[in-house]
């Protein structure tokens, strides 16, 4: 199994144990624990178009070792919008 796979694989098990219950309309907000961005990018789940600001918030990260954790995932990802 390909590195990008194994990655993928690890975090859709922990986006279906932490997020897999949302139903993402635009009453829920985004996740206030820390790295839910990086859980959502590399499961490859879509992200709902209100929580853009949050996401924003996680890839300006004061943290640089996380910051530049999320950056690689994106560029190995990309990232998905829910649209509304």
């Amino acid at each position: 199994m390909k590195n990008k796979e194994l990655k993928q694989w690890d975090f859709a098990a922990v986006f279906d144990e932490r997020y897999g219950h949302l139903n993402f309309d635009c009453y829920n907000k985004p996740p206030q624990e820390k790295g839910w961005a990086q859980v959502f990018v590399c499961a490859e789940q879509p992200i709902p178009q209100e929580w853009r600001d949050a996401f924003l918030d996680e890839i300006t990260s004061e943290d640089v070792g996380y910051k530049k954790m999320l950056e690689e995932d994106l560029r190995t990802f990309g990232v998905r919008w829910l649209s509304s």
